[in-house]
């Protein structure tokens, strides 16, 4: 881990670092400007030292994940959850207990949460693999077509986890409604996996330009084609579009249907980029088995709207989807870990072992995360 530089405020009132890891998230601002905050829900400089967090209590630092057990195809939210185990300004702000303590509806009702922090403690803690029952049979509160027993999709899981743990946060205030969007951006888990896409549309009538702002979780990539690596699908997924014939742009300044030039981009980085590669398609068995390679250390700057240089990865986390014959509709799943002390790790249910990291990049990739 890179060591931070000093802090600079943002004109919004959140504070980001000039040159580290974080520095491309830049207080997220998820919003076009800069709008003055309500409430700060979790500080940024806060922020800053779970994600600086190091593992110096030998009790972790010399941690190997504790496998998980299969309570019937439970493998997509096993990988999940030991990706989350491994995430660590999100393990360094359970381990503080700091949800716990302030959670609004654990009293009251059953909070993912809560259920995660007890979760990661119990595998920082156990020596056996355990089953996660406690989070499993709650899988429909955590996403409501969401089954127990059932074959489910990790990415799936994954997207309504985060979501899930951001209303969380929310709810403290009184929930999703009634939290302003700039105040819903300062929570840990936006600070966490929350980024910024931008899509840019030009006319080239009049040379009009139009920025329109999204908030991201997780990126989901192609691979058709000829992406054979991470770097192409990412080119794809920010390769300018020109919108014309039937799908001409209404231009606010010609007031007309005009031809126009569209660029999606990466606006804000987030602090953990999870990327998701496109591989279950339509059709009888609805797989993609193809080949992509993927870095260890990715540069985002290339897909980025505006960057300092800074935009750096590392890989600490691959999910792999298990199949035959190409099939979507069933498999397994398992996932590799890099260890808090750089060794990686091959978690398949309550089986772990050290690996090569060789064999990590041998690896059909479903899901990547980056810190």
């Amino acid at each position: 881990m890179k060591l931070l530089d000093p802090i600079d405020k943002l004109p919004c009132g959140v504070e980001a670092s000039k040159k580290s890891p974080v520095s491309g998230h830049r207080g997220i601002s998820l919003v076009p400007g800069h709008r003055k905050l309500n409430k700060v829900i979790y500080p940024y400089d806060d922020f800053l030292k779970l994600y600086n967090w190091k593992c110096n209590d030998s009790k972790y630092s010399d941690f190997l994940t504790c496998g998980l057990v299969n309570c019937g195809n439970s493998c997509f939210a096993n990988v999940v959850l030991q990706c989350l185990s491994y995430t660590r300004p999100l393990v360094a702000y359970l381990l503080g207990k700091d949800h716990y303590r302030q959670c609004a509806i654990r009293h009251e009702d059953w909070c993912f949460l809560c259920e995660l922090q007890s979760h990661i403690q119990r595998a920082f803690d156990s020596v056996h693999p355990f089953a996660p029952t406690n989070i499993l049979s709650h899988l429909p509160n955590i996403g409501g077509n969401l089954g127990f027993g059932r074959q489910e999709d990790a990415h799936e899981f994954m997207r309504f986890a985060i979501d899930k743990m951001q209303s969380a946060c929310l709810d403290e205030f009184g929930g999703e409604k009634v939290v302003d969007h700039s105040t819903q951006e300062t929570t840990v888990i936006q600070h966490i996996f929350g980024g910024r896409l931008q899509s840019q549309v030009q006319c080239t009538a009049c040379g009009m330009v139009s920025n329109r702002y999204e908030n991201m979780m997780d990126l989901t990539v192609e691979i058709h084609g000829d992406a054979e690596s991470l770097e192409k699908c990412l080119d794809q997924f920010t390769a300018i579009e020109w919108l014309d014939g039937d799908n001409k742009y209404k231009c606010d300044g010609c007031n007309d249907y005009v031809k126009a030039r569209k660029h999606l981009t990466v606006h804000q980085a987030p602090n953990i980029l999870t990327i998701t590669l496109k591989r279950f398609q339509s059709g009888r068995f609805g797989k993609l088995n193809k080949k992509v390679t993927f870095p260890t250390k990715l540069d985002l700057t290339p897909y980025m709207s505006t960057t300092d240089g800074t935009d750096q990865y590392d890989l600490y986390a691959v999910v792999v989807h298990l199949d035959m014959l190409n099939a979507s509709f069933f498999g397994h799943y398992i996932c590799y870990i890099k260890h808090y002390r750089g060794r990686w790790l091959k978690l398949d249910d309550c089986k772990g072992m050290a690996v090569d990291e060789e064999e990590v990049h041998a690896q059909g990739a479903y899901m990547l995360l980056y810190s």
